[in-house]
């Protein structure tokens, strides 16, 4: 059912469809193990669908009395979902509409003072927001990157992150806990502060649904997405990630050479922080 778009997509239009697996969740009386655990795993998955998704879910008390309670809930994996299904549910819009209405606020607010050029006529310059430079140098600012990766990748991620952050020449968001697996709300903060996200792709991160919240959210909030294959051969032929990817070249780490993927991805990152 998970791995099935049609199916989800049919669960989601039958008006009855969220309401039964819902109460297959939240219904003590059936076995946990073998009944309401699958349940919470294909509600996580069923809300990707859409805001018709969402909604239903939404509509439904004892489910979201569930969601609030199992979120702080010591079953590590329970409360991961109820978490991801909680932010998207009733703080992802949110977020968007707030760290976008910042963003502008913070350009309003750092509006790029003209240098004065000394080589031409005073007269061109008519307002008092110049400055002179006379160094003829200006340091350009490193760039907020974020890795986004699926926990099962790590291995090589954690090389590429290593190897960036060497070069001294970049900010870097790097989730080496694996808290946003857990923690929507530090991941969205994360997207946030990052202007360019590197998506390491794999079967596995196609899989995850952490992995799909954050690079959904990244794509929503208008992030540049540099994608990066980290799985031999693997290429999405289909579904959100290939959406994601769109018609992005990737920078492919799987051929044995280290060194030429990771001077690809510097022109990569290059090329997205000249087009600010």
């Amino acid at each position: 059912i998970v791995q099935n778009d049609e199916i989800k997509e049919e669960i989601v239009n039958d008006d009855e469809g969220i309401p039964l697996i819902a109460r297959c969740a939240y219904d003590r009386n059936f076995d946990f193990d073998t009944i309401r655990r699958p349940a919470w795993n294909i509600l996580d998955h069923l809300l990707f669908v859409g805001d018709d998704a969402i909604e239903k879910t939404y509509e439904i008390d004892y489910l979201m009395d569930d969601i609030h309670m199992l979120s702080s809930s010591n079953n590590l994996h329970l409360s991961s979902i109820t978490k991801r299904m909680q932010f998207k549910i009733e703080q992802e819009a949110n977020y968007i509409i707030n760290q976008n209405r910042e963003e502008d606020e913070d350009k309003l607010h750092n509006a790029p003072i003209k240098v004065f050029d000394e080589k031409k006529a005073i007269y061109q310059y008519i307002r008092g927001d110049y400055r002179f430079n006379l160094s003829g140098m200006q340091s350009r600012e490193p760039s907020d990157l974020m890795i986004s990766y699926c926990s099962s990748d790590k291995k090589l991620c954690l090389i590429i992150y290593n190897k960036l952050k060497e070069s001294k020449m970049y900010r870097i968001s790097f989730d080496e806990a694996n808290d946003h697996e857990s923690n929507p709300i530090a991941m969205a903060d994360s997207v946030g502060r990052s202007s360019i996200i590197l998506v390491c792709f794999s079967n596995k991160y196609r899989q995850s649904n952490a992995s799909r919240l954050e690079a959904e959210f990244a794509k929503k909030r208008k992030r540049k997405i540099i994608p990066i294959r980290v799985e031999r051969y693997y290429e999405p032929t289909g579904g959100w990630l290939l959406s994601i990817i769109d018609d992005r070249e990737c920078v492919d780490f799987t051929q044995g050479n280290f060194i030429y993927a990771y001077n690809r991805l510097i022109e990569h990152i290059d090329i997205a922080i000249d087009d600010d």
